[in-house]
């Protein structure tokens, strides 16, 4: 590549092969943007995914929507692409979040045109996985997606100074690092899953270790697997599951456990809850008379009074008492068997300090998010290049020789990241390009890729909104802003300036944003216009506005060098005509245009002989070029919906 931006370089083809882009956290690379409304995580277990969208750093990245999936398959993630293989896992806030909708079709063409009406363009995806396969197949599924995807690392929740031992998992100690920030140390996080594990922190926060059972489905699928061809043990069950159920149907019975059982399902289900009930209640002994030390202001020396029905009381001074954690998917389970009032599973046990037990099974969606408060807190007053401050998030555009699928050599992309511990003339950039590509750039090219930006704009696919288009417009003024204050702050840059801005004034301009129509026009149109059904304008047929424009433009100036590009020529055949038609005919005749949900009246006004194209002059001053198909269509749109028309003579 060329030290300058301009330079046309050849583009790689993508490979049929995945195409995997998980990076491990590397603070400060790795923070959310500072105006990032909305991230996303997923933790990647043994049995399946657990996802959440969070706010911005405005809420410290609190979890405010949670749900869980089953693993990604192998037949699944061949089912279709990325995008649509990742829709099929969100629920309505996710959806909203990528694609700007909550439901019906989306594409990696909607998850674009909504970046790019972001303050933040790239989506921050944060994983944490005890299952490398399911990582790798989440950031996959984002594959098509704006976005950064990153996988956590143990450290970004307890370092080994503080107690973490190298093969711990990080599913513990995130539960742990959540557990920290909403109920404080010291602490003890019991966690149900396909392995039941404890965890314990000191008072001063520091990990004390814990254990590893199997946890109750796992108990129960090896009982029934080891033990199949034993009489009487093929007909307690068909699996695990069914188990499961019947263990929750038991607990919430909420009768003594028998130790002597009269049948085989009740004493498989009775014998494997008594081992965890057991076992818990002595985990927690052991925390309370070894760990636990009672936060200032509590009385360390807890009275015991036992009533008749022997529970366990505080004395009437005693104000607080110690919360046991209960997470996962047996937390419930747990809960039942652990805790200490209105429980007649297990007899109670007079040697064991009074507790209290909490579920929450969405703990790991809030140790990200303490993770993540905890990394921009420390990395706050942290000096960061007078560059970084300057360029990341900026958009930019480069040349290549391969053109896109709209037949466009210029394709637009966002600073992401920053190449550290070099001086700032040597500071190289990651950038992310909206087709997913990253290519690694220096400070000369990044000048240029910003003065081609400020020229070529995006690449809009239809008529922004209010919204949309004031962001847009704030995007070109920081790249103009970011590239001037690079040519007074770098030396290299400001010797090369001349020369990528003489290689950028040969880029057609783009075409300025189009103003949104008042609000009343819309109204108007919408109240008399209803929505055209999906036979009336054929996907294949609608042109980007913005786009179209920008691309026939050329076309109907140097009619003889230029070509249709590759998308009209795939998508917009003219059909055959027994007789041919007077092209000048079409003049002055009015048409119409449905955008996203609005419909947009105009005129052609002229007729491009040599490209067989003609011009559609909008009312409010926007400009699209239609075949002859294209008109037809729009004139009979326009036939259809004339009475919204409130200039029909224009």
């Amino acid at each position: 590549k060329s030290s300058a931006m301009v330079t046309t370089v050849q583009k790689q083809s993508r490979s049929s092969a995945v195409r995997i882009r998980l990076t491990p956290t590397r603070w400060p690379d790795a923070l959310p943007q500072l105006n990032e409304d909305k991230i996303i995580s997923v933790v990647c277990g043994n049995t399946h995914l657990q996802w959440a969208v969070h706010e911005g750093a405005f809420m410290n990245f609190s979890p405010s929507c949670v749900w869980r999936t089953r693993l990604l398959t192998d037949d699944e993630l061949t089912d279709g692409g990325s995008t649509s293989v990742l829709s099929r896992h969100l629920p309505e806030a996710a959806l909203h979040a990528i694609f700007g909708k909550k439901e019906g079709e989306v594409s990696k063409e909607l998850a674009l045109e909504m970046s790019q009406g972001r303050s933040a363009t790239l989506l921050t995806v944060y994983i944490v996985s005890t299952n490398m396969v399911q990582a790798e197949s989440v950031a996959w599924c984002f594959s098509e997606i704006p976005s950064r995807v990153f996988a956590m690392q143990p450290d970004d929740f307890f370092s080994a100074a503080q107690g973490r031992y190298e093969t711990m998992g990080i599913d513990r100690i995130a539960c742990m690092r959540a557990v920290g920030d909403l109920l404080g140390f010291p602490a003890l996080v019991i966690d149900g899953g396909t392995c039941m594990t404890y965890t314990a922190c000191n008072e001063e926060g520091t990990l004390m270790g814990g254990g590893i059972s199997l946890g109750l489905g796992a108990k129960f699928a090896g009982i029934l697997q080891n033990t199949k061809s034993a009489p009487g043990m093929a007909s307690i069950a068909q699996n695990h599951e069914d188990l499961i159920r019947k263990a929750n149907d038991v607990v919430s019975a909420n009768k003594p456990l028998p130790l002597f059982s009269s049948n085989t399902q009740e004493a498989v289900v009775s014998g494997a809850l008594s081992e965890v009930g057991y076992y818990g209640r002595e985990v927690i002994k052991k925390y309370l008379d070894d760990i636990y030390v009672a936060p200032s202001g509590e009385d360390v020396s807890i009275q015991e009074n036992k009533q008749a029905n022997g529970k366990v009381t505080l004395n009437s001074q005693d104000s607080k008492i110690p919360r046991i954690v209960l997470a996962g998917g047996d937390a419930d389970v747990l809960e039942r068997l652990l805790r200490t009032e209105d429980n007649q599973l297990l007899p109670s046990n007079p040697d064991i300090r009074p507790y209290e037990v909490t579920v929450h099974k969405h703990l790991m969606a809030f140790g990200i998010a303490t993770a993540l408060k905890d990394k921009v807190k420390k990395h706050k007053s942290t000096p960061v290049s007078e560059f970084d401050k300057l360029l990341l998030g900026c958009r930019m555009a480069k040349t290549f020789s391969q053109a896109d699928a709209d037949g466009e050599r210029v394709y637009r992309g966002t600073i992401a990241a920053s190449v550290r511990n070099m001086s700032d003339e040597q500071q190289r950039y990651i950038v992310l390009y909206d087709d997913i590509d990253t290519e690694e750039l220096n400070l000369v090219e990044i000048h240029a890729a910003l003065m081609l930006y400020t020229q070529a704009g995006e690449k809009l696919k239809r008529k922004p909104t209010d919204v949309a288009a004031i962001k847009i417009a704030e995007k070109r003024t920081k790249a103009v802003a970011a590239a001037k204050l690079l040519e007074d702050k770098s030396p290299s840059v400001k010797t090369a300036a001349a020369r990528n801005k003489a290689a950028v004034a040969t880029v057609p301009k783009s075409k300025p944003v189009p103003k949104a129509p008042p609000a009343s026009k819309v109204k108007s149109a919408l109240k008399t216009a209803p929505a055209p059904k999906a036979a009336t304008v054929p996907k294949a047929a609608a042109v980007p506005k913005a786009a179209a424009a920008s691309a026939n433009k050329r076309k109907a100036v140097s009619p003889a060098a230029a070509a249709p590009s590759a998308k009209k020529t795939s998508a917009k055949k003219p059909t055959p005509k027994k007789e041919k038609k007077n092209p000048m005919s079409y003049c002055n005749n009015r048409v119409a245009k449905f955008f996203a949900g609005n419909i947009y009246f105009g005129t052609v006004s002229r007729y491009f002989e040599g490209a067989q194209y003609w011009q559609i002059d909008y009312d409010d001053g926007d400009e699209e070029e239609f075949d002859e198909v294209e008109v037809q269509r729009h004139m009979k749109i326009y036939a259809e919906h004339k009475y919204a028309d409130r200039d029909p003579k224009k």
